[in-house]
């Protein structure tokens, strides 16, 4: 007779309840006796696991029952067909396998060995009856890892996708960290998507089919962080280009889906807390006074600096060369000195960077929707989402160096010379949230509307410092204060339509229109030196010199960008043939329009020094210092050490130049504004063809045609831009070929080319200089910029050797 597990329960129970008198320690060692021989029995058994799917596209049956006949052991599969059936005694079984729709299927020796699974994939036939009409409402969950590789299998591109199941598998809180689980692509710095090694210039990036606003300021690329993981569907990265899509795509196309209305009404949330190793309850995490993104972000406004100081420029906040030459006898000197001395009174005296504990990491998704059936196949829905995310991270001992390149044109050789060597050290603070509204009707089953409203909101508090210790008994340093928030708002109404009527002629169409804009508020940069020798701090020399221009070593600055966006698609597809079979040959054409326009405007002032004949306020002892052990950032605005230090007006004795450490309008050394505007209109041609059975051509061309124009104010620098404008006027032949070669039902074979182009940036063509304040370096646009073509060679081979399965190999190649 066996014994189960089950059986030494009860065993133990009874033993229990019949056997008091025996002593404790008695029974225990039966009982253990008892136990330590069950695993032994254990081994005997085995079991049976795969998948059941269909016999003629590989696809799974979900519900199908499998039994091993004349025993008791039986299982359901489950969404993607999968069973398991264990604790079979050893053997040779037949197993049966029954789902509706299908032929019963009987699978005879099956063998079960000892403490192994056996297992078996069983493909079912369906079961075929004739009728006037059968309609199914059914079909793979499109959402579904099987789903979005049987679009993938039947795409005419070269493409990749991921969704919504992996997505909340790996727990990617935003777009861009889902991304990175995609083959040939990646995210830099958590927002700028990388396709096969081309960046943002080469990428186009879609929400449902439309292009996005950017908010991003050196180029004109989505910020792919702003969309939390949980609203999302599917990404889909396509890397051929066909003529349906828009020419400036090198690289990659993605299109960022979000998700749709539920079947039945739905409900879900959750919290999640994270600890940091490095950043979570450290009390060196870096930080300064006043600093952090606050709950929700809303703290730019309140961090701008203030207009009074902005609007003054430099007739009242001099350059260096003027404000030295002040002289308090004069009454215009002395009213100048005192604006100059309340505009810095205005602003927030910290510069320095300090020290603090903070928490975990958090996430909070709210999810719902429903949908109401008006009638058959007429029905409306509605899914809402919110996602909230605030996430601190901190690293040291990083390295950032600085070099200067240098060139010989006799040798045509090259150098890159160290400047600085920097250890860096970061805090990090993020908050990102967002909220989805999507609305969606079927008034019959062939036509289709959907309109969505997204919010977005993420803001960032970046505190970094900088040491250089390669120079002995030198110590470069740089503080940097960085604080800056991103906002998306987004509307997108889509609809497509079977016209029966004209040939099964299918309409679909696209329109919306976006604003994204980013706005860093007083951001701070301090550089200087500290002699361990002396203990004492002095000014750091300017970092980069280009002619007249040059980046101070101390700085605060602050920019402003507003992106707007809109466009309309229309496309018309025409099947060549109404047979079934012939169904994916067909014609089409559509119409495209992308408008969008950009607003810049920076504000930059530096720190100079008035007194020549005072260097007492030029240095600072430092940690020496019996002050405290504070560095000259600590105390660089202080009352007594810059601006007027004698409020009356009364110079030192022999002295009248009554200005410490003042602020002068720096913004016209790099620029101050331009404005973007971005106009493309686009007709295309393009057929699929299937020539037979096993081989789908497709081909057409684009026809595209640009206007770019970024206009500025070249601040003091306008004698190296002939005109105030860059211009850009251009049409475009397009032109695209594929071929698609089914060598078995389950592997494809795909060969691609095609002509593409790429547009500079909005700052690339503009006549204006602007400056990356915490790397000190100068970014001169160019008016003459053109665009340019590239010829895109492909070739992947895909084998789907199972539903939810793939193996490929890709080439590539670009000119």
């Amino acid at each position: 007779m066996g014994i189960t597990k089950g059986a030494g329960l009860r065993i133990r129970k009874i033993y229990s309840s019949l056997l008091q008198p025996i002593s404790r320690g008695a029974l225990g060692f039966i009982f253990l006796g008892i136990t330590l021989s069950l695993p032994a029995f254990g081994q005997q058994f085995g079991g049976i696991r795969g998948q059941v799917v269909e016999s003629d596209f590989g696809q799974p049956i979900a519900r199908a029952s499998v039994t091993i006949l004349d025993t008791p052991f039986g299982a359901m599969t489950d969404d993607q067909g999968n069973f398991t059936l264990s604790g079979v005694p050893p053997g040779i079984y037949s197993l049966q396998v029954r789902g509706s729709g299908y032929l019963p299927k009987i699978i005879p020796e099956v063998s079960i060995s000892p403490g192994a699974f056996t297992d078996r994939r069983i493909e079912a036939v369906a079961e075929i009856e004739e009728m006037e009409e059968l309609v199914v409402p059914g079909e793979i969950e499109k959402t579904s890892e099987t789903g979005l590789l049987a679009e993938r299998q039947e795409i005419t591109s070269v493409a990749d996708a991921i969704g919504a199941d992996l997505i909340a598998k790996v727990g990617a809180a935003t777009a861009g960290a889902a991304m990175r689980r995609m083959v040939g692509t990646s995210v830099v710095d958590d927002r700028y998507v990388v396709v096969r090694g081309l960046s943002d210039r080469y990428v186009n990036t879609f929400l449902n089919g439309g292009r996005l606003p950017s908010s991003d300021p050196d180029k004109r690329a989505v910020n792919v962080d702003l969309f939390p993981g949980s609203v999302l569907e599917s990404i889909l990265t396509k890397k051929t280009f066909t003529p349906d899509m828009p020419g400036d795509f090198t690289g990659g196309s993605v299109d960022i889906r979000t998700k749709d209305f539920p079947d039945k009404p739905s409900f879900g949330a959750g919290y999640t807390m994270e600890y940091n190793s490095q950043a979570s309850f450290n009390p060196n995490f870096l930080t300064y006074n006043g600093g952090g993104t606050g709950p929700f972000g809303f703290r730019a406004n309140q961090r701008l600096i203030p207009e009074s100081v902005t609007s003054l420029g430099q007739s009242v906040l001099l350059d260096p060369a003027a404000g030295k030459s002040l002289n308090v006898t004069v009454p215009g000197d002395l009213e100048k000195a005192d604006a100059i001395n309340n505009a810095m009174r205005q602003m927030n005296p910290t510069v320095a960077v300090t020290n603090k504990t903070v928490g975990p990491n958090t996430t909070i998704n709210l999810q719902g929707g429903d949908s109401v059936d008006f009638g058959p196949d007429q029905k409306a829905g509605v899914l809402g989402a919110f996602s909230y995310r605030h996430k601190f991270s901190y690293f040291t001992n990083a390295v950032r160096n600085n070099y200067d390149a240098t060139y010989n044109p006799i040798s045509k050789q090259g150098s890159l010379i160290p400047q600085f060597e920097f250890q860096q050290a970061q805090g990090k603070e993020e908050v990102l949230w967002g909220g989805l509204l999507n609305l969606a009707g079927q008034p019959s089953k062939d036509h289709h509307l959907g309109a969505n409203i997204m919010y977005s909101k993420a803001a960032s508090d970046i505190t970094t410092f900088n040491v250089d210790p390669t120079i002995k008994d030198i110590n470069y340093q740089q503080q940097n204060i960085s604080y800056g928030e991103r906002d998306l708002l987004y509307f997108q109404a889509r609809g497509d339509h079977l016209i029966k009527e004209a040939r099964n002629l299918k309409v679909e169409w696209n329109g919306g229109l976006g604003q994204s804009s980013l706005t860093e508020p007083d951001n701070r940069v301090f550089q200087s030196q500290y002699n361990s020798n002396t203990g004492v701090y002095s000014q750091l020399p300017q970092q980069e010199t280009l002619g007249t221009l040059s980046a101070d070593p101390l700085q605060r600055y602050q920019r402003q960008l507003t992106d707007n966006s809109y466009y309309a698609i229309v496309d018309f597809t025409l099947p060549y043939f109404e047979e079934a079979e012939n169904n994916d040959s067909d014609f089409k054409t559509g119409f495209y329009y992308d408008y969008a326009g950009r607003t810049y405007n920076q504000w930059a002032g530096s720190y100079y020094y008035g007194q020549a004949n005072d260097p007492e306020y030029l240095t600072y002892g430092g940690p020496t210092d019996p002050t405290g052990g504070k560095t000259w950032a600590d105390v660089f605005l202080d009352d007594n050490r810059s601006g007027l230090v004698n409020p009356a007006g009364t110079p030192p004795p022999g002295n009248d130049k009554p200005l410490s450490w003042s602020l002068y309008d720096s913004t016209g050394t790099s620029g101050s504004y331009y404005q973007g505007e971005q106009n493309i209109t686009a007709s295309y041609v393009m057929t699929d063809f299937r020539l037979f059975k096993q081989l789908k051509l497709t081909g057409g061309a684009r026809f595209e045609n640009t206007y770019l124009e970024t206009s500025g104010i070249p601040g003091n620098n306008s004698g190296l831009f002939p005109s105030s404008s860059g211009v850009i006027k251009q049409l475009d032949l397009l032109p695209a070929a594929a071929a698609t070669f089914e060598l078995a039902k389950d592997i494809n074979l795909r060969f691609a080319w095609s002509q593409t182009l790429a547009r500079p940036s909005f700052k690339e063509l503009g006549p204006v200089i602007t400056q990356d304040f915490s790397s000190s370096t100068l970014f001169i646009g160019n008016p003459n910029l053109q665009l340019s073509h590239a010829n895109n060679y492909d070739f992947r081979a895909e084998w789907f050797p199972r539903a939810g399965e793939v193996l490929a190999f890709s080439l590539f190649y670009k000119d």
